[in-house]
């Protein structure tokens, strides 16, 4: 099947269009943002324009596998480029990470060495889209909206928006 007929809400993209997409959905409550929306998965995929390392640590620590694509390649127009990001990023992380508490950071260098944590950039597009896919054994959350996957996105200081669809097919 062709990428371009992917859809997060099914094999194929019900509108045909490849450009823009509504999803109908309905309101059901509004809550203050907390961390605890992330409690009890274990996976976490997501799709996000740009990122910070101290908030890329956490998700590490929170999820026991982590699936990160970004949005906008940038600058990076071939695979050696690419191979530099990766090398920047994994620096970035494990100088993050070594300021952690003992425990926590064997943690997150075990679930790099195991490569439960991998890091992509979607090529020859702009995905400006920001998608959380959380899972565990029984459950499923989607999470989209403006939020970035930043310190500054999640601390309540800008205006984002998100949205959660629990368990929802």
């Amino acid at each position: 099947m062709p990428m371009s007929s992917l859809s997060l809400f099914g094999d194929t993209n019900p509108g045909g269009s490849d450009k823009l997409n509504v999803v109908h959905a309905r309101f059901e409550k509004s809550e203050p943002f907390s961390f605890g929306l992330f409690d009890g998965f274990t996976s976490l995929r997501v799709l996000t324009y740009s990122v910070s390392i101290p908030m890329t640590v956490r998700m590490l620590d929170r999820f026991d596998t982590v699936d990160c694509v970004f949005g906008y390649e940038g600058i990076l127009h071939d695979f050696s480029d690419i191979l530099a990001c990766q090398k920047v990023l994994s620096e970035h992380l494990m100088t993050a990470v070594k300021g952690l508490e003992d425990e926590k950071k064997q943690r997150i260098i075990a679930k790099i060495a195991e490569r439960k944590v991998s890091f992509r950039v979607v090529k020859n597009a702009i995905a400006h889209a920001k998608i959380y896919l959380l899972e565990n054994q029984e459950h499923r959350r989607v999470i989209v909206g403006s939020a970035n996957l930043s310190d500054r996105a999640f601390s309540g200081k800008q205006a984002e928006t998100l949205i959660a669809f629990d368990d929802d097919e």
